[in-house]
């Protein structure tokens, strides 16, 4: 792997984390050194998860018992320009308390508040002149899980958007609660 810019997200100082799925006991993932639990499910990012978070919680309980109240991931590939990803869609319309930095599927850190509030605040420092990255650089998306709830049990079902839609698509409904539009 190349060394990343400072002008990327990569080549930011970035905060280790450890990547489980829903289904990892929560205990499992705070056995992990790290600060930061990236949960994924099939390849694709669903909940990003501070240790905090989940301290205090039953031991045996698993990982997707906190997934429904965990905030809203932005999910960036390391090449992204900061630039490109202060000025996003995901980043303005979410305010993120951290982006999850990634290599195509495989995590490579957290970009977390005090980074992020410290760049959006001073701006992107630029050194000589101002290239452009070769290859297509990924916008990176809005990860959202729908909030739609009935009879006390949380929709939970998971999408990824390029920006906040106007009208909200429907559901897809995987715990079968009956058809809804996406909660946003």
């Amino acid at each position: 792997m190349s060394q990343d810019s400072n002008d990327t997200v990569g080549g930011r100082p970035l905060e280790a984390c450890v990547s489980v799925t829903a289904g990892t006991r929560i205990e499992a993932a705070l056995g992990q050194a790290a600060d930061w639990i990236l949960v994924q499910h099939e390849g694709q990012v669903v909940a990003l998860l501070h240790r905090s978070d989940l301290e205090g919680l039953p031991e045996g309980d698993l990982i997707r018992s906190v997934v429904p109240e965990a905030p809203t991931v932005v999910v960036a590939d390391r090449v992204v320009p900061v630039a490109d990803l202060l000025a996003s869609t995901a980043v303005q319309s979410v305010r993120p308390a951290a982006v999850a930095v990634m290599d195509g599927d495989k995590p490579v850190g957290i970009w977390s508040e005090d980074a992020l509030l410290e760049t959006s605040v001073l701006g992107v420092a630029r050194y000589g002149s101002d290239t452009m990255l070769p290859g297509q650089i990924k916008i990176p998306p809005i990860v959202k899980r729908c909030q739609f709830t009935t009879s006390g049990q949380a929709c939970g079902a998971v999408r990824s958007f390029a920006s906040r839609p106007g009208a909200m698509p429907p559901c897809d409904d995987p715990r079968h609660l009956g058809a809804h539009p996406f909660g946003w």
